[in-house]
């Protein structure tokens, strides 16, 4: 009788793994294998959530169905009941699935150019972790500045500490959000395979802008620091009459073509977009003395619709090794 009872005896219905719950009758039992899958798939749509993938929901509805169909075989239940508790698995599963999907937010987010070739790399990162997606729109800082003081809806934004000042006065982004990103400075690039002059010195970098038959940099007015930066240098350094008639104003890719086509010898760009074309060489950084570094701050738009996720999402692109990523790419601490 003894022995009679305990294989009677209902086991935790919380067990962990189908294999090891003891299923007998078609009542209670049935309503307790029910609860348990409901639980079991919750408790992984929630691990979902947190960056498991579809195949974790579906792999864990398999195991209970399998271990259902062997532990009703065994004790004796009809295919009719067998089959209606598989059928609550496609069921449960279905909707788990669905409220994933329903559940995933799309962060709108609005980033510098100069961040573009680290976040092709750490954006599908967090999109695999979290579920959810990172819409991202890049522009020069003085354009991404001037849409949200325009009002445009958005959840997050990296600009310059200036411009981060200047939405904060307005009311535009969260204040207690600001992150520091990173800094970035100024670096003179030639074509991949041309000759590369001396430029480690501020007399030797006023040299070669000399010598240069023409030069190239972003056009100030487009909003992009290292421009705004270069058209300043060249008045400081006391060379802007000779340097104006030979020096190129562009904007995008065209910069780049104009020293790959040999219409100027040198350009000048943040350093993390040049890394990124592959047709050009890096010439160097500007010399220190003469260095100008963009600090990058980070936070949440007050007219956010996500601005958890948001404060998520500027969280892990200044974890440790999100830095990693970008210091290969030629951006360093602040």
């Amino acid at each position: 009788m003894g022995g009679l009872a305990r294989e009677h005896q209902p086991r935790p219905i919380y067990a962990a793994n189908y294999r090891e719950a003891e299923i007998s009758g078609h009542g209670i039992a049935g309503a307790h294998r029910t609860s348990d899958l409901v639980d079991r798939l919750a408790t992984r749509q929630t691990a979902k959530s947190r960056g498991n993938s579809t195949a974790d929901v579906l792999r864990t509805a398999s195991d209970a169905r399998d271990n259902i169909g062997r532990a009703t075989r065994a004790d004796g239940t009809s295919n009719k009941i067998r089959r209606a508790y598989e059928f609550l698995v496609l069921t449960v599963t279905c909707v788990s699935l669905a409220s994933g999907h329903a559940s995933a937010a799309e962060i709108k987010s609005l980033f510098p150019l100069a961040f573009k070739s680290s976040f092709n790399e750490l954006l599908p990162r967090f999109e695999e972790s979290t579920g959810n997606k990172v819409a991202v729109d890049y522009g020069t800082i003085g354009a991404l500045t001037a849409r949200v003081e325009k009002g445009e809806v958005a959840d997050i934004v990296i600009v310059s500490d200036k411009q981060f000042n200047e939405l904060r006065q307005q009311g535009k982004v969260v204040a207690d959000t600001r992150v520091d990103v990173a800094k970035l400075g100024v670096g003179a690039f030639v074509g991949k395979g041309a000759p590369k002059q001396d430029i480690s010195s501020v007399e030797a970098f006023k040299r070669a802008l000399m010598d240069a038959k023409a030069i190239a940099y972003l056009d100030p007015t487009s909003g992009a620091p290292s421009g705004i930066y270069m058209a300043t240098l060249i008045e400081r350094l006391g060379i802007a009459a000779q340097m104006t008639p030979k020096t190129r104003l562009l904007t995008g890719k065209s910069l780049f073509d104009a020293v790959v086509n040999g219409d100027a010898d040198i350009g000048f760009i943040q350093i993390t977009e040049l890394l990124a074309e592959p047709r050009v060489e890096l010439l160097g950084p500007l010399p220190l003395a003469i260095q100008d570094y963009t600090n990058y701050s980070a936070g949440v738009l007050t007219a956010s619709q996500h601005r958890a996720l948001g404060a998520e999402l500027i969280s892990f692109i200044t974890t440790p090794s999100a830095k990693v990523v970008m210091k290969a790419r030629g951006f360093e601490d602040r």
